[in-house]
């Protein structure tokens, strides 16, 4: 994310993209992109757009009931045989 703010900060200086470019090893269009989401949004013009998480697996009390199984009981106590401690191969089965 410094990198954005470093390349607009250096085009306010009046560097050239290709100069901007090759400072950071961008390639010039990048460093354009960058100057046109500052244009259109200022510095939060620079912020990504957050990814898409992956859909939920578990519901909410799904989630709450294998929180208080796996801080309260060991695997074995719960079928898993010969088992002491959790690991998230064991949690997700």
């Amino acid at each position: 994310m410094h990198i954005r703010y470093l390349v607009i900060l250096n085009h306010l200086h009046g560097l050239q993209n290709v100069e901007i470019a090759k400072i950071f090893g961008l390639c010039t269009h990048t460093v354009g992109v960058y100057i046109r989401k500052y244009k259109e949004g200022g510095l939060q013009g620079l912020v990504p757009d957050p990814k898409p998480s992956a859909p939920r697996m578990l519901t909410k009390e799904q989630e709450q009931q294998l929180v208080k199984i796996i801080t309260t009981k060991t695997p074995d106590a719960v079928g898993f045989p010969s088992r002491k401690n959790w690991d998230a191969i064991l949690i997700k089965e």
